[in-house]
């Protein structure tokens, strides 16, 4: 996130995340008072151009108080009224239909009516880290299957980490059924557009158990194991000569700067360094 930009709000809805909505501010004073119709997880990443401060807000009769690259929680029917900000702060906050919540809480092993959350505030890692990811990859180019595992990730350790009855723990059990199916489909739709449900649909597991033990399976996460593919395929485009923006298409990129991201990232070097390539030298000694 840029905390040096001006004061910027802007809302945006995710095509393929039902039920999504985010706000994005950047270095705002302003000190917010509404009523959450939502579940509203608000990831903050600074105050006043740093990645230090902290924010005091009212919310269920009582104050609360977080500091930066900290996460604040508020549920359907619920106000919250910001007290005190040490800066302008910069955040995005996930909007959550209830509904959506709780076929999620559901799918985790969660009964009974939508999901209640113990907490308002957490200075968790882990989940900071969660929706931190999640953003990213909704402000960069990106696949639905990295949106919507990014998302599905979020779900799972906001529920571990704050609901006032835990879901089921994922445990460490193998599936390798369900993983080769999961594995024959991403295989046969590497380029293409799929999502985490039709995905999890072929296996017979729900999301949230599918990309554990696909993970644990495989070493990587479903979305990454698309991309590896896809850049195996760049790869061999390359070689042959193919004009950069010509394999991001073929190799179903958004664009060029989304393969140049991710080919930089496992490679080391740019599709363009690549395909140049040059005469083996031995390294000194």
């Amino acid at each position: 996130m840029n905390l040096n930009a001006p004061e910027t709000i802007r809302f945006y809805r995710p095509d393929d995340l039902t039920g999504v909505e985010v706000l994005a501010v950047e270095n705002s004073p302003k000190l917010w008072r509404w009523f959450h119709q939502t579940y509203s997880i608000c990831t903050v990443f600074g105050f006043d151009n740093r990645r230090q401060g902290q924010t005091k807000w009212a919310y269920r009769g009582r104050e609360w108080s977080i500091g930066a690259r900290s996460t604040m929680m508020m549920e359907p029917g619920e106000i919250h009224d910001t007290r005190h900000m040490t800066g302008a702060c910069s955040f995005r906050t996930t909007l959550f239909d209830p509904a959506e919540m709780t076929k999620a809480a559901r799918e985790m092993g969660l009964s009974g009516s939508r999901p209640h959350l113990k907490l308002a505030g957490t200075d968790s890692p882990e989940l900071f880290r969660a929706f931190q990811k999640l953003h990213e990859c909704l402000e960069f180019p990106s696949t639905p299957l990295e949106r919507q595992t990014r998302l599905a990730a979020c779900q799972r350790v906001l529920l571990e980490q704050t609901a006032e009855k835990k879901p089921e723990p994922l445990v460490d059990e193998s599936k390798p059924k369900a993983v080769h199916k999961a594995v024959a489909l991403i295989r046969e739709k590497w380029s293409k557009a799929v999502s985490l449900e039709e995905v999890a649909a072929v296996t017979g597991l729900s999301r949230f158990r599918l990309a554990h033990a696909f993970t644990r399976a495989v070493g990587i996460a479903p979305h990454a194991y698309q991309i590896q593919l896809r850049i195996g395929r760049a790869r061999e485009l390359l070689i042959k000569g193919a004009p950069v923006s010509e394999v991001a298409f073929q190799t179903g990129f958004a664009d060029q700067s989304h393969l140049n991201r991710h080919f930089k990232r496992i490679m080391g070097v740019t599709p363009v360094q690549y395909r140049g390539g040059l005469p083996y030298r031995p390294f000194a000694r």
